[in-house]
């Protein structure tokens, strides 16, 4: 649960489900065996303004997606 503009740092973990009930979820992935490249005291907010802006070939992006109420997705 957070405010628009809220998320976390860039993470991993395990296969799981994510489901959202309110709202909408944007979800930035990358592959398992990529690594984005960030400042570990930067926001996701900060990083999505700032180093996002700076990809220029589509491959470099992330991918992404937003879950809306009712969607699932399983990572």
């Amino acid at each position: 649960i957070g405010n628009s503009g809220s998320g976390v740092q860039w993470h991993v973990h395990g296969p799981g489900f994510s489901e959202t009930i309110h709202g909408r979820k944007h979800w930035v992935l990358y592959p398992f065996d990529k690594k984005p490249t960030f400042h570990p005291d930067q926001t996701s907010l900060n990083w999505m303004y700032y180093d996002y802006q700076t990809f220029e070939k589509p491959q470099d992006k992330p991918l992404e997606c937003t879950l809306h109420p009712g969607d699932l997705i399983y990572l």
